[in-house]
């Protein structure tokens, strides 16, 4: 019985070119995150992300909602009960009502909403 072994300089090859695609992804992907960053820190408008779920977490805010709602991007990541704090009483269940159906149909959500700041001042959004 003969038994067969791999050809080592053709493994060790391919183990080469396998770690230099992988720092190749890394690199492109510190370069697509680095560009995203830059896009997103000087937009002058609150960009979130968050969880396609009615309740779900905000996964992601740009720094401009600290100037344009009074609070920082970290407030929304911790919790999704400051959208309603900070939503006026009269726009929330139409706010609600235009997320769930974005939920249901995917046809994206949209509005002009009030919000009010810490400080007591009004502003109002168009959310999209």
């Amino acid at each position: 019985m003969d038994i067969v072994r791999p050809d080592t300089d053709a493994f060790a090859g391919s183990v080469e070119e396998l770690h230099a695609r992988l720092r190749e992804a890394e690199r492109r992907s510190y370069e697509a995150d680095a560009k995203y960053d830059a896009v997103i820190n000087q937009l002058p408008a609150a960009v979130y992300m968050y969880s396609p779920e009615l309740d779900g977490p905000t996964s992601s805010m740009s720094p401009f909602v600290e100037q344009l709602l009074g609070v920082s991007p970290q407030r929304f990541l911790e919790g999704d009960e400051i959208w309603d704090e900070l939503i006026h009483p009269d726009d929330r269940e139409r706010s609600w009502a235009d997320y769930e159906s974005y939920l249901l149909t995917g046809s994206p959500e949209g509005g002009d909403y009030r919000y009010i700041r810490p400080d007591g001042q009004v502003v109002w959004v168009r959310d999209h």
